[in-house]
């Protein structure tokens, strides 16, 4: 019985705590796309911490990366930049700004509801997003990146992704 001991529980041990560290701690994805273009190249690997924002959904800042199931396809995570947090005021579509215009068609703001956050992706014409959904609730919020890194040949190019104020966006800053 000295194999129990010395080889299949720690085999056991380590397994089970790779998979909880896995599923609730951080993770490696593939993330891609054009919605993302230029931060993150059509397919990239990410690092996203999982745990914080679950405990502590008020360090998600705007600026943040951070990747969520779609409401509009609940089997598909997708990754986008947090915008406005919740009872900020965002400008709903930035690409149909029209300057000085008083126009509501063009110039519409949303409040972004408590519990929710409002995203887009870096890409505005190649990206759904809140634009075409609506504020994002936090509890489909599932990760937020670390950093990301390239495909072969390229995995040494690692990229850090902070929070960063995104006030170009906001309306009531």
């Amino acid at each position: 019985m000295w194999y129990l001991k010395e080889g299949f529980i720690p085999c056991v041990l380590t397994f089970e705590a790779t998979h909880l560290f896995l599923k609730y701690v951080a993770d490696i994805r593939e993330a891609g796309g054009p919605s993302m273009l230029p931060t993150l190249s059509m397919v990239e690997y990410i690092l996203q911490e999982k745990i914080r924002h679950e405990f502590w959904p008020q360090t998600l800042k705007r600026g943040d990366l951070v990747t969520y199931i779609s409401p509009l396809t609940p089997t598909v995570l997708v990754c986008k930049r947090i915008i406005g947090l919740p009872g900020d005021t965002v400008l709903a579509d930035p690409t149909t700004l029209v300057p000085g215009s008083r126009d509501i068609d063009h110039n519409v703001h949303v409040t972004v509801p408590a519990g929710h956050v409002w995203v887009q992706g870096d890409n505005a014409q190649g990206s759904r997003d809140s634009r075409d959904y609506g504020p994002v609730p936090i509890s489909l919020i599932r990760g937020r990146f670390i950093c990301s890194f390239g495909t072969v040949p390229n995995l040494t190019r690692i990229k850090w992704h902070r929070g960063g104020a995104m006030s170009s966006f906001l309306a009531n800053e």
